[in-house]
């Protein structure tokens, strides 16, 4: 119905958004936190993954990994993403679009930052 289509072009600006302005720490840390609220959402059930979302964090965190300040903030936003999709089970997938890339993310910030509590929980 019209529903779905309203929650459709929410993810899809979300990630346009995202890509548009990759370089920007701001734009990447509120798309992180837009889709995180989204994933967790089930009327969103599996919107992320199919419009994109998940290379859309994951452009986000392979951009802004070598950044101090982006890593303790895109990196814990992007991860939370992840965290907020491995509750769905059809996210939970590993045919999932982007979930391998995903996984390589979020262990890659782990690994970088092992100090930081947001990270490793």
């Amino acid at each position: 119905g019209g529903k779905g289509v309203g929650r459709e072009a929410v993810v899809e600006a979300v990630v346009a958004g995202m890509r548009g302005h990759l370089g920007s720490k701001k734009v990447q840390e509120a798309g992180c936190m837009a889709l995180r609220g989204i994933s967790g959402n089930a009327d969103f059930e599996g919107l992320v993954a199919a419009k994109g979302g998940i290379e859309a964090v994951v452009a986000a965190m392979k951009e802004h990994q070598f950044s101090w300040l982006a890593t303790s903030m895109v990196q814990q936003k992007g991860c939370g993403v992840f965290g907020s999709l491995s509750f769905d089970d059809d996210a939970n997938n590993t045919n999932t679009p982007g979930a391998e890339q995903g996984i390589e993310a979020v262990l890659a910030a782990m690994e970088k930052d092992v100090r930081n509590e947001s990270l490793q929980a």
